[in-house]
């Protein structure tokens, strides 16, 4: 068995080692993580602190700008429209404890590494589960605690509620797209028809298009239902410039669409990257802390921490369609 000092020395040294491959992990096990992390580099943004994330954004067009003859007076007038979100950084936090009966129990380095990797696999397993849920929520769990979600910033109601500290129902340009997906007669006869206006309308016709379409379950299936009968279109799609997502999905105009299980059923939600990405504490990014002996407990301990949250500055970008199947 391993003295005391070189067991912490083999837990520290451990520990250290796996924070980027906990972190791979942790984004590569769902859609909406491996978006953020791998798509381009522009729907995660590492900050250089723990502060306030602060997002500048423009909301009205500038309104000098026309033509003019000769000697005419040119508009100076002072432009409004600019103005800056606000999104507190959120605190996530999980643990690793050994008990030192177990160390003894699997004394020996390999099997101390071993008992290690086993500890950090449930306690990965734990994070995913964790904040792929808050991801798709409002933010009000637990005290309002939580990472605020897709449910908060592209909401099915969009027309109450504050996101970033701008009130909707007072800001008109603060709204995301959203549209009822109901069936008239068919389910799904609709669907088609909604979704080529939800991806239209969030576009505007320029070249920031949205890029994922993740939804539920269910409604994956039916639209791959419906492309079975009416339109040809590959499975698995993992030809995009801007990363290689291994998991199943759909293509939709350009844009990834895939499902997830953690997604509210009967939503559809239509995302841009461009403004909406996900901030974090670059020195607290899934950061193990030192394990440390409990008073009075016969244990040690390490917290690994995350400092983040899911921030964004353009919801007109965004869309959603629900009551996908009703």
């Amino acid at each position: 068995m391993p003295s005391e000092s070189r067991i912490d020395e083999v837990f520290s040294t451990s520990m250290f080692n796996y924070k980027n491959t906990l972190a791979d992990n942790i984004f590569d096990a769902y859609p909406l993580f491996d978006w953020i992390d791998k798509n381009g580099g522009e729907a995660k943004v590492m900050e250089d602190n723990a502060n306030d994330i602060v997002l500048p954004l423009m909301y009205a067009t500038n309104t000098t700008v026309k033509s003019y003859s000769g000697y005419d007076t040119i508009d100076t007038t002072p432009q409004v429209g600019h103005g800056n979100a606000k999104y507190p950084m959120r605190q996530v936090a999980g643990t690793v404890t050994i008990d030192r009966f177990t160390e003894r129990q699997n004394a020996g380095r390999a099997q101390i590494v071993n008992l290690f990797k086993s500890k950090m696999k449930q306690l990965e397993m734990s994070f995913i589960d964790q904040i792929n849920a808050m991801l798709f929520g409002d933010g009000t769990g637990n005290d309002s605690k939580d990472i605020t979600g897709l449910k908060a910033i592209v909401a099915a109601t969009p027309t109450t509620g504050t996101v970033g500290g701008f009130d909707a129902s007072v800001y008109a340009w603060w709204r995301n797209y959203y549209a009822s997906a109901a069936k008239t007669t068919t389910i799904y006869d609709n669907l088609l028809a909604k979704m080529r206006t939800a991806y239209n309308t969030t576009g505007k016709g320029k070249k920031d298009k949205i890029s994922l379409i993740i939804t539920d379950q269910t409604t994956f299936e039916g639209y791959e239902k419906l492309m079975t009968t009416t339109i040809n279109f590959m499975v698995g799609s993992a030809n995009l410039s801007r990363g290689d997502l291994g998991w199943d999905n759909l293509t939709y105009k350009g844009a990834v669409m895939t499902f997830d299980e953690d997604c509210t059923s009967e939503y559809m939600y239509f995302l841009n990257p461009t403004y909406i990405n996900f901030h974090a504490d670059k020195e607290t990014y899934f950061e193990p802390m030192p394990f440390i002996r409990a008073s009075k407990q016969d244990a040690r301990t390490s917290m690994v921490l995350l400092y983040g949250e899911l921030c964004c500055s353009n919801r007109q970008r965004q869309g959603i369609l629900y009551s996908t199947q009703s």
